[in-house]
Formats: C-alpha cells, sequence, structure tokens
C-alpha cells in the first residue's frame, strides 16, 4: 500500500516536468515557424493536444496570439536547452 501511495505521490511531479519540457518544445517550434500541425508531427502528439498547450502558453504568459508567445520567448531569451533542464531534473 505505501508503495502505491508513494508512485502516486511522485507521479504528478513527473508529469509536470514532462509537460514543462513539450511546453519548452512546442514554443521553440512555434519560434521556428512550425505550425500545429507540423508541431503534433515532431511531438508524437494530436493536433488538437498542441493547440490545447499553446493556449496554456498563452494564457500563463497573458498573450493573446502566437506571434505574441515567440515575441516574449524572445523577449524572455527563452533558449535554455532541454539538457540543461535534465541536468536538474530527473525524469527516469
Amino acid at each position: 500500500m505505501c508503495d502505491l501511495y508513494e508512485r502516486r505521490r511522485i507521479e504528478p511531479c513527473k508529469f509536470a516536468l514532462l509537460k514543462m519540457r513539450l511546453f519548452y518544445e512546442v514554443v521553440m517550434l512555434l519560434m521556428n515557424g512550425k505550425d500545429t500541425k507540423d508541431i503534433a508531427s515532431e511531438l508524437f502528439l494530436s493536433a488538437w493536444t498542441v493547440r490545447n498547450y499553446i493556449h496554456m502558453i498563452m494564457r500563463k504568459l497573458n498573450v493573446k496570439t502566437r506571434i505574441d508567445v515567440v515575441n516574449m520567448a524572445r523577449k524572455m531569451e527563452y533558449v535554455w536547452r532541454v539538457s540543461e533542464l535534465s541536468r536538474w531534473t530527473d525524469l527516469g
């Protein structure tokens, strides 16, 4: 029972970190001019999921368009590498 509890407690954290990585990837692909279909294909996600992620990112950044996301990301120098993220994050 304790092992099951521990797994449930840890899994949301891993999911949040995975989602953070996916958000990063989505923003980077938007910065490279990719559309929803291209991003979905590259990340092996559905187009609906990508649209949902983009909407969540726009809400977090308090912007209204994808162009605003790209401009905000450039202003914030949102170019940290996934490898740097994985250095302080253990998803395994």
